[in-house]
């Protein structure tokens, strides 16, 4: 897993498709990991409010990342 100014350095010096398919494949790695962690949290936390939020980021970014998916199938990415 990469770190987050590594995914932001992998994103310097790159314009149009070739930004378009790292920031896409970056991003769903990125959101991945923001819901593994809300998975654990809706879990393990011992605030209503924590897993309630895990809910909501796992809802979230799961629409995105199917959006995403999409974009890269539609682009040949």
């Amino acid at each position: 897993s990469m770190t987050m100014s590594g995914m932001v350095d992998s994103l310097k010096g790159k314009t149009g498709d070739d930004f378009d398919k790292t920031f896409i494949s970056e991003m769903i790695d990125h959101h991945q990991g923001a819901i593994d962690m809300a998975q654990l949290a809706r879990k393990n936390a011992g605030h209503d409010e924590i897993k309630s939020m895990a809910e909501d980021i796992i809802s979230a970014q799961t629409k995105e990342i199917d959006q995403m998916r999409q974009w890269q199938k539609d682009w040949n990415y």
